[in-house]
């Protein structure tokens, strides 16, 4: 017997070839970690169907999967993104009534008793209809196996426009959304394209999951040489300066230290500032996650390090409670021991990880108590080392996205300190009892004038506001946005009349888009 899985992909297939014999367009699906096209309007997870208009043979490659009478479903991975091409709304129209008809138990003619509910439909549309329309949406609303109705989305566009002529006026979009759902408006924005000030602990990080990802997969992707001073140079540098203890070379160790981190300070402005407290595997790991680039580089940089420690040539500190294997190691040399490790398999990839973690531990508490979001309590879930290595890591990230959290209430939406501690503890709360998850809704309660003036002095990207009623599959929103760029990727700058981008380029009127996106429920009822 089918499982309900396969059964709803025939149910998808049959679709799909019923759409392109009768019509010029074809389907693909939209899978789980692929990119999601209607992000901006659309942001449920699971498969979707696309249907857009027939690319001529002559400008694609063979689809994917052919069925008889030549219709086409093509599964897009996450590395792919098809050139995509509108249908006029005349067409999709057409296409959701087909979609829509299939999903009806009710449709005696189409001896159809109970569909399977299919994957929710999205069809590109050119826009060129007097409402502007981008995207026509169906989505099957169940109880259980059984189809009890759709909800159809409309996704429209006006623009190129000027950004001092353009506005929407809040309850007017309340007014039309409570005649439709009775909802309660709930403010979101969205910001586009500005670069992070926590950009260099990203790298930082990011480095460090390519470290736990290629100890857990075997293949570790290094970076390129730079051009600058190798790894093997800088552990060097930094066994040298750890020889001699007069206080003239301690200090220029201090500043060439602070030199390494400076960029981190600088890119950070004053929101995540560099320690002053590294110790010596700190500073050993601020050196070479920046410059090392092989396997063989790394074991070179090891075994200088430990043969200097064996044999007595240098002592560092190092930091009370700290673990992994080259920590065990200092303390055993500085106790006398004279054994060796073998810096062969996972052993020196392991090693870096271990001791760019507990940094990075340490950096992130070091930021949240500093600035009075935390204590100590607060935080040991995260410092925990007696979990296993990949939830310590796990831990980290979320960490990470407290920061950035923090980072953006700071620099975009200038909150003070006591708005910033209950945005800071309430992730924290989330992150104790939830699993890593950055589209997770956060609400700060605020004031009418704190709005007024955010929306009066920030230069965003993209603006946004949702009213939404209901919850879960009875969740149904309405939505403005006032982005920079065209909201739908198959709606190119030719097409809009802009002129094409380029590297350097100035912020020109009328290169602004005002979208809506509204959405009905319709039941179908039983004869």
């Amino acid at each position: 017997m089918a499982s309900r899985c396969q059964l709803r992909r025939e149910a998808t297939l049959r679709l799909c070839d019923f759409v392109h014999q009768i019509t010029d367009a074809q389907g693909y699906l939209v899978d789980k970690g692929c990119a999601n096209p209607l992000e901006d309007f659309w942001t449920r997870t699971g498969v979707m169907v696309v249907l857009e208009k027939v690319i001529p043979h002559a400008e694609t490659e063979e689809p994917e999967e052919q069925l008889t009478g030549g219709a086409y479903l093509s599964e897009v991975s996450s590395k792919e993104c098809p050139v995509p091409h509108a249908l006029p709304v005349s067409r999709a129209r057409q296409l959701v009534s087909f979609y829509t008809m299939s999903q009806n138990p009710n449709m005696a003619d189409l001896k159809i008793s109970r569909p399977v509910p299919l994957p929710p439909l999205w069809v590109r549309c050119d826009g060129m209809d007097p409402q502007q329309t981008i995207w026509l949406g169906a989505e099957p609303l169940s109880t259980g196996n059984h189809v009890t109705g759709i909800t159809l989305h409309t996704v429209t566009s006006n623009g190129p426009l000027s950004k001092k002529n353009c506005s929407a006026d809040l309850e007017e979009l309340k007014e039309s959304h409570g005649r439709r759902h009775h909802g309660s408006g709930k403010f979101q924005m969205a910001c586009g394209g500005l670069l992070s000030s926590v950009y260099e602990v990203s790298r930082e990080l990011q480095f460090l999951l390519a470290l736990a990802k290629g100890l857990k997969t075997g293949v570790m992707e290094w970076r390129k040489p730079s051009g600058g001073k190798s790894a093997v140079d800088l552990a060097q540098k930094l066994l040298k300066d750890l020889k001699d203890e007069a206080n003239e070379l301690m200090m220029s160790r201090i500043e060439n230290l602070q030199n390494d981190t400076a960029t981190v300070s600088c890119s950070m402005k004053t929101v995540f500032s560099s320690r002053e407290d590294l110790d010596f595997i700190e500073q050993l790991w601020c050196k070479l996650w920046r410059s090392v680039t092989s396997y063989e580089e790394l074991v070179k940089c090891f075994k200088l390090i430990l043969e200097g420690f064996r044999c007595g040539e240098v002592q560092a500190s190092i930091h009370e409670g700290s673990k992994g294997l080259l920590r065990e190691l200092i303390e055993d040399y500085h106790h006398g021991s004279t054994k060796t490790v073998s810096l062969s398999g996972d052993t020196p990839i392991q090693m870096l990880l271990e001791i760019g973690l507990d940094k990075m531990k340490r950096d992130y508490v070091n930021y949240f108590i500093g600035q009075q979001l935390a204590l100590h309590s607060d935080l040991d879930y995260f410092m925990s080392t007696s979990v296993d290595l990949q939830e310590q890591i796990d831990r980290v990230q979320k960490l990470h996205h407290v920061l950035e959290i923090t980072d953006s209430c700071v620099g975009l939406l200038k909150l003070d300190h006591l708005d910033l501690l209950f945005v800071t503890q309430s992730c924290v709360k989330y992150y104790k009892e939830n699993p890593l998850n950055e589209m997770h809704v956060l609400e700060l309660p605020v004031k009418r004038s704190f709005a007024t003036d955010l929306c009066r002095n920030a230069n965003l990207g993209i603006w946004r506001v949702e009213i939404s009623s209901g919850r879960g599959q009875k969740e149904v929103k309405t939505i403005w946005q006032f982005s920079s760029d065209s909201p739908a990727a198959h709606l190119n700058r030719k097409s809009t009349g802009l002129p094409e981008r380029t590297e350097v380029c100035d912020d020109l009127e009328g290169t602004h888009f005002a979208s809506l996106a509204e959405c009905s429920r319709v039941p179908f009822f039983s004869r």
